[in-house]
């Protein structure tokens, strides 16, 4: 039995998942996925990127990012977060933030969300833009 506590500290913690429920829109089971990426913190030099991502045998993921659109690996700037042997994340939602810097002031990036599995799928997130402020 749930107890109020239980239930008020469940409503209130953002992102909860329940067993069984698939919270991201392009994720299918044994498959790989990164969605929903966003940006925050933006500097003239830097950023932070906050995407989900996960899946099975997955050996990188992270963000590319560039200025033109359509970021991709091998074309563009990549920050991985994780680049190792295969692993699984779990298929629900797993949240991750990765700190850029070396950006260029008054530039505008693009940027998407990736995750590479062992057998060399590559899956893109949503792109987003942004444009860094002028050094002050």
């Amino acid at each position: 039995m749930i107890s109020f506590f239980s239930l008020l500290l469940i409503m209130l913690l953002p992102g909860t998942v329940f067993p069984g429920e698939n919270t991201c829109g392009n994720a299918v089971p044994g498959s790989t996925y990164a969605d929903g990426l966003s940006v925050s913190g933006i500097t003239a030099n830097g950023a932070v990127f906050s995407y989900l991502a996960g899946g099975t045998q997955i050996t990188e993921h992270g963000v590319v990012f560039g200025k033109s659109a359509q970021p991709a690996l091998g074309s563009s700037t990549r920050a991985a977060l994780y680049l190792g042997a295969a692993k699984d994340v779990a298929s629900t939602k797993t949240f991750f933030k990765l700190n850029v810097s070396r950006l260029e002031p008054a530039t505008k990036y693009y940027a998407r969300a990736y995750v590479k599995n062992s057998s060399g799928s590559v899956n893109y997130s949503n792109e987003v833009s942004f444009t860094t402020p002028k050094l002050k």
